[in-house]
């Protein structure tokens, strides 16, 4: 029997972390005794997180825009929920007041970029040569995948 051992995972701040999901388990709320999903990463450092969800599968939850930006695909029904343990993925961190770590939002490895501190950026407005460029906004675009992609689009075209 292995030894269990304290981690860091309630030191950890805000911020987006390269981990790897490790499970996914059903528990029942003490609180109304409804059943979620508690959703568990780790990093490559060994930093444990935890982000719940509901059991709603449907194409708008949670549970299935998680599974899309680890899979890289929309699950198919009856595609086990175990297919997903071992890849990695991108987890937003957020902590509440007491410091406490939850993942709030999961996104492809490789759609964004890991942050490994919660250091605020400085937010500056454009300047005079960005609005003035001839390609416009496209010409300032990093590549990355907003949160607005991981959801399917209801437009038929």
């Amino acid at each position: 029997m292995s030894e269990d051992t304290f981690t860091a995972g309630d030191d950890i701040e805000a911020g987006a972390y390269h981990v790897v999901l490790m499970t996914i388990e059903r528990k029942v709320s003490k609180k109304d005794g409804s059943e979620f999903r508690i959703w568990r990463f780790k990093t490559p450092e060994g930093v444990d997180l935890s982000g719940t969800s509901s059991l709603s599968g449907g194409p708008l939850s949670k549970t299935a825009r998680w599974a899309k930006a680890i899979l890289g695909r929309a699950p198919t029904p009856g595609d086990p929920i175990g297919m997903l343990y071992g890849k990695s993925c991108i987890a937003a961190v957020e902590t509440n007041d007491e410091g406490f770590a939850k993942v709030v939002d999961v996104y492809p490895a490789a759609a964004r970029t890991a942050t490994p501190t919660a250091a605020p950026t400085a937010v500056s407005a454009p300047s005079a040569s960005a609005e003035a460029s001839a390609d416009g906004p496209a010409a300032e675009w990093d590549g990355a995948i907003d949160d607005r992609s991981l959801v399917d689009d209801p437009v038929p075209f």
